[in-house]
């Protein structure tokens, strides 16, 4: 169990160091526990593992990793100016910490006035330890976040003969029901955080968004080579590298720890980790979220009922969650857009339970997809371009949409500030960038030349 303390007050401006102060895994129990601290105020984050998991080699170093990974979200509550690690680190660890409390939390850093610059890291340097291949099999795990992306990469691997098993961490309704539809079996990996963490919160500690896929990613790797496979197969694609905005001379991307930045670092740590053992990629490097979008459309269609990917689904409170789609954020918004070329349009209103692109409350919102008068929106949203294409190739598409008064708004804004989408712009957003793909191993290269087959302008 967590120890949960009861602070009266928290200043976080006093806090003078964050620390990274030891983890271990219960082999008993296939518990993880990693240790924080803010001055002398400790937490404990703890991650259980799917039952029946074989330990190897490369567990120590995969936990390590995963320790770095889940820091910031106890770093931010005070965000100091010193990291200390006291087991020390080697240097490719701490390149990657730098990156996540740097880049990693960028939005954090913009919407708290912060520097956006990691801090000072202290502690030693060490040497790498070299690990032993942990000799696993070939199979592939797919993380599952209940959204459109990890059902086209489920898809395509059930498409092309692969039996992947899917892992998720933490539970919820949505992921339940597209894990029940794929008919596959699940690694589970349960996540606590420490209740500390909440009751700073509310004394008036720093928060906002932290990289959380790389946790989920670290956790998903130690899952996989626990049940003995030799992948982890991601579904992070080309929009995500796109910035939110520009400050204080940093690219401020709300879906860091989705770039292909991110994931060579990862990559990189994880091949390190495991002696090579097990490959972690994104099969969907090379493609925009509108070429996914049309993927899903034609080849989704199993999960056009269950799926979700709108935040409100996946909150933590139970009391404040959702089911489905609330039709007002940025998330319903683009998917919306992004599925209305592809979709007829009564077939995207039955999926989201409203018509957000003929309701004139939500052009504001949509103007902001297009930079039309503001930025980007801090979610996990396409690039700009490939949202206006969506404009174009959803009023050009014959599925209904003419007369939607929100996409007629949209369309009039794009020509009147004179970036109405070319032919050139479409062809751009739905092209897969097949140099992207020098993560995928070779056995998966295959799909991936069938998803661009099948997503490239036609």
């Amino acid at each position: 169990m967590l120890t949960v303390h009861d602070p009266e007050a928290f200043d976080p401006t006093a806090v003078e160091v964050f620390r990274c102060t030891g983890f271990d895994l219960d082999e008993a129990t296939s518990t993880i526990r990693l240790g924080y601290a803010l001055d002398d105020i400790s937490f404990t984050e703890e991650l259980v593992l799917p039952p029946g998991g074989v330990a190897s080699a490369a567990d120590e170093a995969l936990v390590r990793l995963l320790w770095l990974a889940a820091a910031p979200s106890y770093f931010k509550a005070a965000a100091p100016l010193s990291v200390v690690v006291e087991s020390g680190l080697a240097e490719s660890e701490r390149a990657f910490l730098a990156a996540l409390l740097g880049p990693g939390l960028g939005e954090f850093s913009y919407v708290n006035g912060l520097d956006p610059g990691p801090p000072l890291i202290e502690g030693p340097t060490i040497a790498h330890a070299p690990v032993r291949a942990p000799g696993l099999q070939r199979r592939a795990v797919v993380p599952i976040g209940g959204g459109k992306d990890s059902c086209v990469t489920l898809q395509a691997l059930h498409d092309a003969g692969e039996m992947p098993l899917l892992g998720t961490v933490r539970a919820f309704p949505v992921i339940d029901a597209v894990v029940g539809r794929s008919g596959a079996a699940r690694l589970l990996v349960e996540r606590t955080i420490d209740p500390l963490l909440g009751r700073l919160n509310a004394l008036g500690a720093r928060n906002g968004h932290v990289p959380v896929t790389a946790t989920v990613s670290l956790a998903m790797c130690l899952a996989a080579v626990r049940a003995g496979c030799d992948t982890v197969v991601m579904s992070d694609e080309r929009s995500s590298s796109e910035a939110n905005l520009d400050w204080r001379g940093a690219a401020i991307n709300h879906q860091w720890s989705k770039s292909l930045a991110a994931e060579e670092q990862i990559a990189s740590l994880v091949a390190d980790a495991t002696g090579e053992g097990l490959h972690w990629f994104s099969l969907l490097r090379p493609f925009s979220e509108l070429a996914i979008c049309r993927l899903f459309a034609e080849r989704g269609a199993r999960y056009f009922d269950v799926f979700s990917s709108c935040n409100a689904a996946f909150r933590l409170d139970p009391a404040r969650r959702i089911d489905g789609w609330d039709r007002s954020c940025p998330k319903c918004r683009f998917v919306a857009l992004a599925l209305a070329p592809w979709l007829d349009r009564e077939q995207v209103v039955s999926i989201q339970g409203g018509d957000v692109l003929d309701d004139p409350n939500q052009i504001e919102g949509l103007l902001a997809l297009v930079a039309a008068g503001a930025d980007k929106p801090f979610e996990c949203v396409g690039e700009v371009a490939e949202s206006r294409v969506a404009v174009r190739l959803a009023l050009e598409s014959g599925r209904g949409w003419e007369g939607a008064v929100a996409l007629d708004a949209l369309a009039g804004r794009l020509r009147d500030d004179g970036v109405w989408p070319t032919a050139h712009d479409v062809a751009e957003a739905l092209t897969p960038d097949l140099s992207l793909t020098h993560l995928v191993p070779q056995d998966y290269r295959g799909v991936v030349d069938d998803l661009a087959g099948a997503a490239a302008p036609r």
